[in-house]
C-alpha cells in the first residue's frame, strides 16, 4: 500500500461500516419507460455487502444497483471526500474530473473507435459524482483495491482492461501464443454461446464455430484534467506488444485464408458492473457465415463443419508470427494486408485480382520509375520461389497470367469467372503466401540482381509453406 493510497483506504473502511444504499422502487410506465422512486422504504434500503452481490447479479439487478442512492453521514462523506481529494487533486478543474474509464458520469463523455481498433473513452463527471463511483468500487473491490487502483491511475499508472473480439476463424483448440492472449473456439451450438457475446436471434449462428479473442489491454492516463487530454491523446496498447490489427493478418498468413474482426468489445473485469453502456465496435454481419452445413432441432442450431474447415494452428507458430508480422516493414504490411483483401470470397473477382497484384507489386518492386512490372514481378518470384528451372518456369507464367488479368481488371473493371481464372487466382495466393513467409522469417530482398545473377544465395525457397 503506497502511503498516498492508505488515508483512502482507512476513509473507505470507516464510510463502508456506516453507509448503506437505498435501491429505490423501480415502476413501469408506459412503453418501455421506468421511473425509480428513492424514501428509504424498509425492504428498499441495504448495505455494502447485499449491494455488491446486486452488481454481480443479472443485469437487471447490476442496473439497480448502480443507480443505488448513496446514504452516508455528512461527517463520514466530508471525510472521505478529503481523502480522495488529496489523490486526484492535480486533475480536478473547476470541481471536475476527466477518466478514460467509461464511468456513469454526469456532465460529458465521448466515445470512438480509432483506426488501430481501440475503443476511447473520455468521460468527464463532477467531483461528487465521481466520489459516489469511487465509493462504489470500494464496494466491489473491497477498500484497499480500491485505493490503491486510484492512487496508481492519480500518478500516472495505466488502467489495464481486457479486448474481446470475434475472430472468423475455426479452431479445434484454445491457444494462449503470447502472454496476454487467448484465442478460444467457440461452441458449434446457439444453446452453448456464452451469455456476454453481442448476439441477436437473428445474428447468433454467425458465432458458431469462430474464434473470441481475448486480449489484455491497457490505457493511459486513466485520470486527467477535464480539457486537457482528447480521446485520440490517450495511449492505448496491448500487453503483449503487438498491434491489433497483426492479429488476423498472422493469423489469415498462417491459415491460408482470410481471417476479419466481426463484434469487439473491452471487458473491465470486476469493474464490469460499474461501467457505463459498452460500445462494441463491429457486428456479427462482418463475420462471413461458415460455408458448412446446419442443423436446426427445437429451436437450437448446431453447425457442422467439415475437417477442412477447422485449422490446426500450433500454439508457438502462432506466438512467434504475431510479433514478426506486427514488427514487419510497412511494405510487407502492405502486402500482407492485400493478400488477405485477395481472400475475401464474398468481393468480386476483379477486385481480388487487383489486391493480389498490389500485395505482389509491395513484395517484389522496389518502386523505381519505368520499371517493367510485368516483367519484374515474374522474374523476382520465380527465382525467389522456384527450386530448378521447370518450377522458375511454372511460378513465371502463373505470376505473368495473374499480373495480365489484374491489369485487365484495373483498366475494364471486370475478369470473367472461369474456372481457368478461379485457378489462377488460387495458385498466385499461394505463391504470394510463400514470398510471404519467406520475407516475414527472413526479411526483405537487399539485391535482387545478386539473386537473379547467383552472387547471393536466396532465401530456402523449399521452407514448408505449403499447407494450403
Amino acid at each position: 500500500m503506497t502511503p498516498s493510497a492508505q488515508p483512502l483506504e482507512n476513509a473507505f473502511l470507516r464510510s463502508l461500516a456506516d453507509a448503506t444504499f437505498d435501491i429505490g422502487r423501480t415502476e413501469h410506465q408506459d412503453g418501455h419507460d421506468t421511473t425509480t422512486t428513492f424514501a428509504a422504504r424498509p425492504g428498499e434500503v441495504v448495505g455494502s455487502d447485499a449491494l455488491a452481490a446486486m452488481l454481480r447479479a443479472s443485469p437487471e439487478e447490476s442496473r439497480r444497483a448502480r443507480g443505488a442512492r448513496i446514504m452516508l453521514g455528512p461527517t463520514a462523506r466530508s471525510e472521505l471526500a478529503d481523502a480522495l481529494r488529496n489523490i486526484v487533486e492535480p486533475h480536478v478543474v473547476s470541481d471536475r474530473i476527466a477518466t478514460a474509464i467509461p464511468i456513469p458520469h454526469d456532465v460529458d463523455s465521448v466515445t470512438t473507435g480509432t483506426e488501430d481498433r481501440f475503443i476511447k473513452h473520455v468521460n468527464v463527471s463532477s467531483f461528487d459524482h465521481f466520489l459516489d463511483w469511487t465509493f462504489r468500487c470500494a464496494v466491489v473491490l473491497g477498500p484497499d483495491r480500491a485505493a490503491q487502483l486510484l492512487a496508481g491511475w492519480a500518478t500516472g499508472e495505466p488502467f489495464c482492461y481486457r479486448i474481446n473480439a470475434v475472430l472468423s476463424l475455426t479452431i479445434d483448440q484454445k491457444l494462449s501464443p503470447m502472454p496476454g492472449v487467448e484465442l478460444s473456439p467457440l461452441p458449434l451450438a446457439t444453446d452453448e454461446l456464452p451469455s456476454f457475446l453481442p448476439t441477436r436471434p437473428d445474428t447468433e449462428t454467425r458465432f458458431l464455430g469462430q474464434t473470441l479473442l481475448v486480449a489484455e489491454a491497457t490505457v493511459q492516463p486513466a485520470i486527467f484534467r477535464p480539457g486537457q487530454t482528447l480521446a485520440n491523446d490517450l495511449t492505448s496498447r496491448l500487453v503483449c506488444g503487438c498491434d491489433l490489427s497483426a492479429i488476423p493478418h498472422a493469423l489469415s498468413l498462417l491459415a491460408g485464408t482470410l481471417v476479419v474482426f466481426g463484434p469487439q468489445w473491452d471487458d473491465y473485469g470486476d469493474l464490469g458492473s460499474l461501467a457505463g453502456t459498452t460500445a462494441v465496435l463491429g457486428t456479427a454481419h462482418n463475420l462471413p457465415l461458415p460455408s458448412a452445413s446446419y442443423e436446426t432441432k427445437r429451436s437450437v442450431t448446431t453447425l457442422r463443419p467439415d475437417g477442412d474447415q477447422v485449422s490446426n494452428l500450433d500454439e508457438t507458430e502462432v506466438g512467434v508470427a504475431m510479433p514478426q508480422v506486427s514488427n514487419a516493414n510497412p511494405r510487407f504490411r502492405t502486402g500482407l494486408s492485400r493478400w488477405c483483401s485477395s481472400q475475401a470470397q464474398d468481393a468480386g473477382l476483379a477486385a481480388r485480382f487487383i489486391d493480389l497484384r498490389i500485395a505482389l507489386e509491395a513484395l517484389f518492386l522496389d518502386y523505381r520509375p519505368q520499371q517493367e512490372y510485368r516483367f519484374r514481378i515474374p522474374i523476382s518470384a520465380a527465382w525467389l520461389l522456384g527450386r530448378d528451372g521447370p518450377d522458375r518456369d511454372r511460378i513465371w507464367k502463373i505470376m505473368q497470367k495473374s499480373y495480365d488479368l489484374a491489369s485487365s481488371a484495373v483498366h475494364t473493371g471486370s475478369v470473367d469467372r472461369t474456372n481457368d481464372n478461379l485457378q489462377l487466382l488460387s495458385e498466385a495466393q499461394a505463391l504470394c503466401r510463400r514470398a510471404l513467409f519467406l520475407f516475414l522469417h527472413h526479411g526483405p530482398v537487399p539485391k535482387w540482381s545478386d539473386i537473379f545473377l547467383g552472387v547471393a544465395a536466396h532465401p530456402d525457397a523449399t521452407l514448408d509453406t505449403d499447407t494450403d
